[in-house]
């Protein structure tokens, strides 16, 4: 019996190969990251008066990248820190130490 729209029928050329099983909805979520960093961004730009899409075009980056670093689902490469501490009028180290510095003894 051949079944013309049913979106399970295979064709004779896949006949002999198995199917692919789906992914479990259910399976491991994302590694997380430490989020200490993306709240002290997320505080910066909120003091700021900007939104995500506001601190993301002035730092020339998606509003995605500045969403997942925020709520620490990414960790960000060197330069997209830089930018976007340049964007928040701020050094990498205070973005990074919350304005702390220590001198070294």
């Amino acid at each position: 019996m051949h079944v013309v729209n049913d979106r399970h029928a295979r064709s004779d050329k896949m006949a002999g190969v198995p199917r692919r099983r789906p992914r479990p909805r259910n399976g491991p979520r994302p590694r997380q990251v430490p989020t200490g960093l993306g709240r002290r961004m997320q505080t910066l730009r909120v003091q700021r008066g900007l939104t995500q899409v506001q601190l993301a075009q002035r730092a020339s980056v998606s509003q995605a990248i500045v969403g997942r670093l925020e709520a620490g689902m990414r960790t960000g490469r060197l330069e997209t820190w830089l930018w976007l501490a340049a964007a928040l009028g701020v050094t990498l180290d205070e973005l990074v130490g919350g304005g702390e510095t220590s001198s070294p003894q």
